[in-house]
């Protein structure tokens, strides 16, 4: 299934978090391992930009991406969604705590000529930590998603 995705660009109200956490990095002579680039599903943006932007989530936000950038391995922030074998490039930014709940972001990863692309493609409450019937199906499709760059 072909989907329609946006590069966050440098004039939209997210990627003011974006370049400064990546000029914090600079300044403060953190190495980045990744070159990454981050887009929004077309469909869904609306809701993931809601989310993203809320106060409570910014500061989590910034860690997380800290973590990609640097190239860290935090399953407590961004980690692999393996429920089967079609969740493949399947992982989810936490944003877990406060008034947060325990809010999900699923993306879908590429590596495409040694660029990591992170596809924003949906939000969800996580009850639990058991991942229900209805969750595995949709992390199993979010897994079919292909995306036009």
């Amino acid at each position: 299934m072909k989907r329609s995705c946006k590069l966050i660009e440098l004039d939209e109200g997210l990627n003011g978090l974006f370049i400064e956490l990546l000029n914090e990095l600079h300044d403060s002579g953190v190495p980045f391992h990744r070159n990454a680039v981050f887009y929004i599903d077309e469909k869904n943006e609306n809701d993931i930009r809601e989310k993203l932007l809320k106060d409570g989530n910014k500061k989590r936000l910034r860690r997380i991406l800290a973590t990609i950038i640097q190239g860290k391995d935090r399953p407590d922030l961004y980690g692999i969604e393996d429920v089967s074998s079609k969740t493949k490039g399947i992982k989810a930014m936490k944003f877990t705590g406060g008034d947060r709940g325990n809010l999900r972001i699923y993306c879908k990863e590429y590596l495409i000529s040694k660029q990591l692309r992170i596809v924003m493609v949906w939000t969800h409450y996580k009850k639990s930590q058991r991942v229900s019937g209805q969750l595995k199906d949709k992390i199993e499709s979010i897994g079919g998603y292909e995306y036009e760059f």
